[in-house]
């Protein structure tokens, strides 16, 4: 979850789940249940971010036409086809490039050292 200054801890998480009605989630194995810990605690800071929007410069929360979406994407369902139900393209994945970002902001890697 990249947020903030590039210079922040990030907290990664993997791992697979079900997702059930009434917002239960069950984690599919062994290795999967080790990570929910950290499944947990970026839950925590999404809903912190969500919560203080506004303090952080994000608003509106709600983006309306042509979007159709909420800004953080809370709550949204993104298709295996990579688009929402309105045919909105969903967040683009950071992956490993918010890694090299703070490995560059920390002085681990330099510039040219990241192509």
């Amino acid at each position: 979850m990249p947020w903030g200054k590039a210079t922040r801890c990030h907290i990664l998480t993997y791992g697979r789940f079900q997702l059930f009605k009434g917002n239960r989630i069950s984690f599919c194995d062994e290795d999967s249940r080790g990570s929910e810990k950290s499944f947990r605690t970026i839950c925590r800071y999404v809903a912190f971010i969500n919560r203080h929007a506004k303090e952080y410069g994000i608003s509106p929360i709600w983006l309306g036409h042509p979007y159709h979406c909420h800004a953080l994407w809370r709550g949204m369902a993104v298709g295996k086809d990579g688009f929402t139900r309105d045919g909105v393209a969903g967040p683009e994945p950071k992956g490993l490039s918010a890694i090299v970002d703070t490995a560059i902001a920390l002085g681990v890697l330099e510039d040219e050292d990241a192509a």
